[in-house]
């Protein structure tokens, strides 16, 4: 797969589906993406869920092996309401990680041996063990040196230089308190419209501790009607000409709602060229050429993104053009 470092997810799927002689939506492309997926192996250490889907959606003839393909990847987020449906029959692809991730095998051992020593030891817990839990951290900060280390190849993090604190709210509360320091001229927090709802509700509580209004300092941008995302262009446009009221720009890395990746370079460029005193990306994984989350970037979203196209192109003699293939019910 390092071959088709560079390119992008059309050229990436042209080119492997042209190796095995299939279409790009061909479920031999997606079984030979997995079979090159340098991190497979860590599949087998979490615990998988299934569910039986017959209940749920009608295949009609005609349908194309992208379009069950994608049915089963987003089954699971549309009807998981209903738990009457995981029988264990049919696996399925889990993409709400971001919400709460697959249970690890090793979970449930490693809280009953901190139940267990809670038992025995009581308040001893917190400075004895192989895990005080007073300093429950260190067990992990080399581990997350090291992953810091393989997403920046060009970085050697060092253990002491990693911290782990908090959860992302109150990391993003910390940020704020020290970085968004708001003037009569120069107050406004600039982020997307959608962004995920603790974000927005801790940027509107940031500026009514500073004792602004969140509809006067929210500088909130929207994509362009009939578009889902928001133009790098139309960002840079705002920042441009809203510049010098702007204190905080915050965006997410990867927003969370339609996948869209933000040029993180370009708009933290514009913030210094408007002495915006911080740019704030959240949720951000390294992404780029070469790097391993690009990759993954590449080999997962870019697949769905083209298999999307693919499916809902204006092509009448495409089957999911002219009739719906599945009806799906969520409640």
């Amino acid at each position: 797969m390092d071959t088709f470092t560079g390119l992008n997810p059309r050229e990436t799927l042209e080119r492997v589906s042209a190796s095995l002689g299939c279409s790009p939506t061909s479920a031999e492309v997606a079984a030979d993406l997995d079979k090159h997926d340098h991190l497979r192996h860590l599949r087998q250490q979490f615990l998988e869920i299934c569910l039986h889907v017959s209940q749920r959606c009608h295949i009609k003839d005609g349908a194309d092996e992208s379009f069950i393909y994608l049915l089963n990847i987003f089954l699971f987020i549309v009807c998981a309401a209903d738990l009457s449906l995981v029988d264990g029959t049919q696996e399925c692809i889990y993409l709400v990680g971001n919400s709460l991730g697959l249970q690890p095998k090793m979970a449930r051992k490693y809280l009953e041996e901190e139940l267990e020593k809670w038992a025995k030891t009581g308040v001893h817990g917190h400075t004895e063990g192989s895990r005080p839990w007073a300093w429950a951290e260190n067990n992990i900060e080399g581990l997350m040196a090291d992953v810091v280390a393989k997403r920046h190849l060009y970085l050697r993090a060092k253990t002491e230089e990693v911290a782990l604190m908090n959860g992302l709210t109150v990391n993003l509360h910390l940020l704020m308190l020290s970085f968004y320091k708001p003037t009569a001229a120069r107050h406004k927090i600039l982020l997307e419209d959608n962004a995920f709802p603790s974000d927005h509700y801790a940027v509107e509580s940031q500026i009514r501790l500073r004792g602004f209004e969140p509809e006067q300092s929210m500088l909130l941008l929207s994509p362009r009607p009939g578009e889902e995302t928001l133009r790098t262009e139309d960002i840079l446009e705002v920042m441009e000409k809203e510049g010098d009221s702007i204190a905080v720009v915050l965006f997410s890395g990867v927003q969370y709602y339609t996948g869209q990746l933000f040029n993180m370079a370009a708009i933290t460029e514009a913030g210094h060229k408007k002495s915006i005193s911080a740019c704030v990306f959240l949720s951000v994984m390294e992404l780029q050429p070469g790097v391993s989350g690009f990759r993954k970037s590449l080999l997962l979203t870019g697949y769905l993104e083209y298999l999307i196209q693919h499916i809902y192109q204006e092509d009448p003699s495409h089957p999911s053009s002219t009739t719906p293939s599945a009806t799906f019910m969520a409640s």
